[in-house]
């Protein structure tokens, strides 16, 4: 009996024994197995693939057709280059225009003329001339009793002269009013002071003018060249001459020859180089 019952407490000594082992083995720490060292003559191993979707074949795209830009230093087609429009400059006025041109302005300046437009005396033809009658002034109309026929534009010139500046003085130094003004017939066909030969005069073409004398309102009178005017006339009669250079280019009168002793002689004719040269004598 003794046998058996030392054969069971054996067994129930090994059996808690062995439920007791794996309580310890937590409690006390197995250590890990020391590496060996890689051995040089040994491959190395290859990295495991990763299962990923890296692995899946990825899907292809159907290619998209660009349509090639061309290069920004590239320049494009030239336009066709329009020859530039030649600036075609408008005719010059015929004659008749410019001779209408002139009536219209001694219209608007109160002339009274008469339009001749052709006019002879012997061998001289004038186209372009007028029959000069009477001039508006501010202190009344002048008249012309000669009639005098000349190139329009002298017209103008002349006529500007008795409003602007003749009657003026006439006014300021007689105390009268100018009534009218002798003077010779502007054309003439003759030559220079009346020679045989030499230069053609500017009567001959109607650029020219003489004038003999003012007649006042008042009726007195002041003749050029006439040394017995009282004092305020002769005033007048100097400030005439001397402002008439500011009109034409040729003021001629007594003392500057004998052809010009009684009268003076105005004309628009080319002296010099140049339309500002005057002879004023």
């Amino acid at each position: 009996m003794k046998i058996r019952s030392t054969g069971i407490s054996a067994a129930l000594m090994l059996a808690v024994a062995l439920l007791l082992q794996p309580a310890a083995g937590k409690d006390m720490p197995v250590p890990a197995p020391k590496p060996k060292p890689a051995d040089p003559k040994a491959r190395p191993k290859p990295k495991p693939k990763l299962a990923d979707d890296r692995e899946k074949p990825k899907q292809q795209l159907a290619p998209t057709k660009v349509k090639p830009e061309p290069p920004a230093d590239k320049p494009g087609p030239a336009e066709p280059t329009q020859a530039p429009k030649e600036t075609v400059a408008p005719p010059p006025p015929t004659q008749a225009e410019i001779f209408q041109s002139c009536l219209s302005e001694m219209r608007s300046a109160g002339m009274e003329f008469e339009a001749l437009d052709k006019v002879s005396d012997g061998r001289c033809t004038l186209e372009g001339a007028v029959a000069l009658q009477s001039v508006a002034t501010p202190a009344g109309r002048v008249e012309l009793p000669a009639r005098p026929r000349l190139l329009c534009v002298f017209a103008v010139k002349f006529g500007r002269w008795i409003a602007e500046t003749a009657a003026p003085i006439i006014a300021a130094h007689a105390g009268s009013s100018l009534k009218t003004i002798s003077t010779g017939p502007g054309l003439e066909c003759r030559n220079r002071n009346g020679d045989s030969s030499g230069k053609t005069s500017e009567h001959a073409r109607g650029n020219a003018i003489d004038v003999a004398g003012f007649e006042l309102t008042d009726r007195r009178r002041i003749t050029v060249g006439d040394a017995d005017l009282a004092t305020p006339l002769t005033v007048a009669l100097k400030g005439l001459r001397t402002s008439a250079c500011g009109y034409f280019t040729t003021v001629l009168g007594p003392g500057s020859n004998e052809a010009h002793k009684d009268h003076l002689h105005f004309d628009l004719g080319l002296h010099g180089r140049s339309d500002n040269y005057r002879i004023c004598e």
